[in-house]
C-alpha cells in the first residue's frame, strides 16, 4: 500500500497532462463535438443560422481551451515541485483537479453533452481516489515528526526554532 501511496501522484500527473492536451485541442480546433452534443446541429449548420453566434461559440470553446492549458500547466507544476515534496498546501491545491473535472462534467450533462460528461465524471472520481490514496503520506509525516505542518499562508520551511537566550 505504501508503494501505491508514494506513486499515486503519477496518475494525477497523467490527468493534469490530459487536461493540458485537451486545452490544446480545444484551442486548435474550436467548436467540434460540443456543437452537435449540445444543439443537435453541426457547427456549419449553426453558422448558416447565425454566423455571429457560431463565432461566439468558437471563441468560448477556444477560451476554455486556454483555461485548460493554464490549469494543466499549474497542476503539473504543483505535482512535480511541491506535491512530491509532501507539502500540505499542494495536497489541498490538487483537490482542484477532481473538483473542477466533476463540476465541468455536471455542466456538460446539464447542456446535454452526455458522452464527455460521463467520461469527465469517471476521470474526476479516479483523480479523487488517487488523491485520497496518497493522502496518508502527507498527514502521517507530521505525526512522526512530532509537529504539525504549517497552515496555509505560514512558512513551509522546516527551520528549527532559535535557541533560548542564555540565562543571566
Amino acid at each position: 500500500m505504501q508503494l501505491l501511496q508514494r506513486h499515486a501522484w503519477w496518475g494525477l500527473l497523467a490527468i493534469a497532462v490530459a487536461t493540458l492536451v485537451s486545452g490544446l485541442v480545444d484551442l486548435a480546433s474550436g467548436v467540434t463535438w460540443q456543437a452537435v452534443d449540445v444543439t443537435g446541429n453541426t457547427s456549419d449548420e449553426i453558422a448558416v443560422q447565425s454566423n455571429a453566434g457560431a463565432e461566439l461559440i468558437d471563441f468560448a470553446v477556444r477560451t476554455v481551451g486556454v483555461s485548460f492549458i493554464a490549469l494543466g500547466v499549474l497542476l503539473c507544476a504543483v505535482l512535480l515541485f511541491a506535491y512530491r515534496q509532501d507539502r500540505i498546501w499542494a495536497w489541498w491545491v490538487i483537490w482542484t483537479l477532481p473538483v473542477l473535472t466533476i463540476a465541468n462534467s455536471l455542466l456538460m450533462r446539464a447542456f446535454g453533452a452526455w458522452g464527455p460528461a460521463t467520461t469527465g465524471t469517471v476521470v474526476g472520481v479516479v483523480a479523487a481516489v488517487l488523491h485520497l490514496v496518497g493522502a496518508p503520506r502527507f498527514f502521517e509525516q507530521s505525526k512522526r515528526s512530532g509537529h504539525s505542518r504549517p497552515a496555509i499562508g505560514e512558512s513551509d520551511l522546516r527551520e528549527e526554532p532559535p535557541p533560548p537566550p542564555p540565562a543571566k
